[in-house]
C-alpha cells in the first residue's frame, strides 16, 4: 500500500516519482515513470497526475501503480490536462488546447485588397494551413483525421465543390504544411514517413514520391523546384530541382538569415525574408529568380519591416505580417509591376487585437494563402478549461 510521495524529478520521458510503500516486509520505495505533474492523493489511495503521452491522456496510476490502463482510460476525456490539484474527495484540473481555424475575405478584383475583414470560413470547420493556386480553382490544407490522431491534407476543387484525400500522417509534424503551386496544378505535401510526395491535380497521380528536402519547403515551381532553407548556418535560400535532383543556392548573405521564400505566379520574382545574424526585425526583400543560378545582394530589392510574406495574382501586391508593434497586423505593400520597387506605405488589412492571432500559433507556421479572388490565414485561440471531479 502506498502512504507517502516521497519525492519526484523530472527527466526526459515525464516525471520519475519516487513513492513510500508499506508491504508485509516493513516499508520500501518504488519509482513509477508516467506522469508530468503530480496533484495528489484521492481518499481510495488513487495518485493523480498528468502525463504528456498521448497514450497515456489525462490522469495516471493506480494505488498498486501496477497498472495505468484502467484509470487512463476511466478519464480519457481529460486529454492534455497542463496543470491538476487534488485534496480531500475532490480533484480539479485544467486544461489548455489551441484552437485553430481558417480565415478569409474576398478580394476586390482591381485593388488586390480584401474587401472587408477576415472571418472565420465555416465551410472549413477543422481546416488549417491552406494553400491556393492563382487562379482560384484549387485550395489545399490541413484537417485532422476523424479519429482525432494525425492530419490529412485534403485537397477541394473550389469550382467544383469536390475534394480528395491527397496525403495521410500520423501526427501534423509528419503531415507538414500542404502546398500547391501557384500557377500550375502541382500539389506538394508530405507522403509516408515524412518524405515528400509531388502529385498532380485532379488526377492525384504522383509525379515523384519519396523524396528527402533538405528543410521545410515553402514554396514549388510549376515545373517541380522547391524552394527552401539551406541546412546550415547562415541560412541560405535553395531550390531543388526534382527532375534533375540538382540543389543550388538561389539568395545566400552570409550576414543574414533567410527565410520563407515565395514565388511569383510569373516564376520571375522571389519574395523572402532576411534576419539580421546580429537580431533584430525580420525584413521583407524581392529578389529576380533565376534558375540554376544565385541573385547576388545588390539585386535585392528591400520592401520594409515584415514576415511572412505573400505575393498577389499579378505580383504587384506583397501580403505580409507585421509584428514590429504590441498587436499583430496583416498588412500590404503595393510594388512596380516590373521593377518590384515598392510603392507608397503598407497597408493595413486587419489588426489581430480579438482572441483569434497569429500569436497562439506555434512559432512558425503562420502561412498567407492567397489568389485571385480571395484570401485565406490560420489563426489560432488557447482554449482553457477547468475539470473537478470525485
Amino acid at each position: 500500500q502506498a502512504i507517502a510521495l516521497v519525492a519526484s524529478a523530472s527527466t526526459t520521458t515525464g516525471m520519475t516519482v519516487l513513492l513510500l510503500l508499506r508491504g508485509a516486509d516493513g516499508i520500501g520505495t518504488k519509482r513509477i515513470s508516467v506522469m508530468t505533474e503530480v496533484c495528489g492523493w484521492t481518499p481510495d489511495k488513487v495518485l493523480l497526475g498528468t502525463t504528456g503521452h498521448s497514450s497515456q491522456p489525462g490522469l495516471a496510476a493506480d494505488s498498486q501503480l501496477n497498472s495505468t490502463e484502467v484509470i487512463t482510460k476511466r478519464l480519457s476525456e481529460y486529454r492534455d490536462l497542463t496543470y491538476c490539484a487534488a485534496t480531500g474527495n475532490r480533484w480539479w484540473g485544467v486544461q489548455s488546447r489551441l484552437a485553430r481555424r481558417i480565415f478569409t475575405s474576398k478580394i476586390d478584383l482591381k485593388s488586390e485588397l480584401p474587401e472587408g475583414p477576415l472571418t472565420v470560413d465555416e465551410s472549413l470547420n477543422g481546416a488549417v494551413d491552406p494553400s491556393l493556386s492563382d487562379d482560384d480553382e484549387w485550395l489545399l490544407f490541413a484537417s485532422t483525421k476523424p479519429s482525432g490522431e494525425g492530419e490529412r491534407n485534403i485537397a477541394r476543387n473550389l469550382r467544383s465543390g469536390s475534394q480528395n484525400i491527397v496525403s495521410e500522417a500520423k501526427s501534423p509534424s509528419a503531415a507538414g504544411l500542404p502546398k500547391v503551386a501557384s500557377s500550375a496544378p502541382v500539389v506538394l505535401t508530405s507522403g509516408t514517413a515524412g518524405h515528400g510526395l509531388l502529385l498532380r491535380l485532379p488526377s492525384l497521380q504522383p509525379i515523384k514520391e519519396k523524396f528527402e528536402v533538405e528543410t521545410i519547403p515553402w514554396d514549388i515551381s510549376s515545373d517541380a523546384v522547391i524552394f527552401s532553407a539551406s541546412p546550415t548556418i547562415p541560412r541560405a535560400i535553395r531550390a531543388q530541382d526534382l527532375g534533375t535532383g540538382a540543389i543550388s543556392t538561389t539568395l545566400v548573405d552570409p550576414k543574414q538569415q533567410l527565410y520563407l521564400a515565395d514565388l511569383s505566379s510569373d516564376e520571375r520574382w522571389l519574395v523572402f525574408v532576411a534576419e539580421e545574424t546580429s537580431g533584430g526585425l525580420p525584413v521583407l526583400y524581392a529578389a529576380p529568380y533565376r534558375r540554376g543560378r544565385t541573385t547576388p545582394t545588390r539585386e535585392w530589392i528591400r520592401l520594409g519591416k515584415g514576415d511572412y510574406p505573400h505575393w498577389s495574382a499579378s505580383g504587384r501586391v506583397v501580403y505580409f505580417l507585421d509584428e514590429s508593434e504590441r498587436v499583430p497586423r496583416l498588412r500590404a505593400q503595393r510594388v512596380d509591376g516590373i521593377s518590384k520597387r515598392p510603392i507608397g506605405e503598407p497597408i493595413t488589412l486587419q489588426i489581430f487585437h480579438g482572441e483569434w492571432t497569429p500569436g497562439d500559433l506555434v512559432p512558425g507556421t503562420f502561412r498567407i494563402a492567397a489568389s485571385r479572388r480571395r484570401i485565406m490565414v490560420t489563426l489560432g485561440q488557447q482554449e482553457t478549461r477547468l475539470f473537478e471531479g470525485r
